[in-house]
């Protein structure tokens, strides 16, 4: 997989990647085990007040590590996380209870899609990651707010999120 940006943690983080109308980034992972407690990414810590829905997605991926968006494993929760204290990043955090049984192990697409009313942005880094890649989907505000298909790399003009977390 050829380097570019990565959602990423607070540490890693030295980008963003935006989301606005109905985008969707996120980016493709390897699942050793077929389950998943938890999955955390970063919104950046000048985007104190929001109110802003973020809605988690897990889809599969076809053979060479592309998002396939209409082969949804996990369609929601969408959460708020309103506030922040305007200079640490903003934690936002999925977690299952019971755990979210992917169908297999192997290569998988999350993505956090903006609700078509706001914006937002995660932090990023530029670090390879060797079992992923960073994606992010089209807009769909005009198209009652989907997971689009046919997702775009996310080039080194965005990034990645370094500050994602699964459990």
């Amino acid at each position: 997989m050829p380097p570019g940006k990565y959602l990423s943690g607070p540490s890693q983080a030295d980008e963003r990647v935006a989301a606005l109308d109905g985008e969707a980034p996120g980016e493709t992972f390897h699942a050793v085990e077929p389950l998943i407690t938890s999955i955390t990414v970063w919104r950046a810590a000048v985007e104190t007040l929001s109110n802003t829905h973020m809605k988690l997605w897990i889809t599969e991926v076809d053979s060479i590590g592309k998002p396939l968006t209409d082969h949804i494993v996990l369609g929601g929760p969408a959460i708020l996380v309103p506030f922040g204290d305007g200079v640490h990043p903003i934690k936002i955090q999925y977690t299952f209870d019971p755990p979210v049984e992917l169908p297999s192990r192997g290569q998988f697409f999350f993505a956090i899609q903006e609700l078509c009313y706001g914006y937002f942005d995660l932090l990023a880094t530029e670090d390879a990651y060797p079992s992923g890649g960073a994606w992010r989907t089209g807009r769909s505000f005009l198209n009652g707010c989907h997971l689009r298909p046919y997702p775009d790399r996310v080039s080194t003009s965005c990034s990645r999120s370094n500050s994602v977390g699964m459990t």
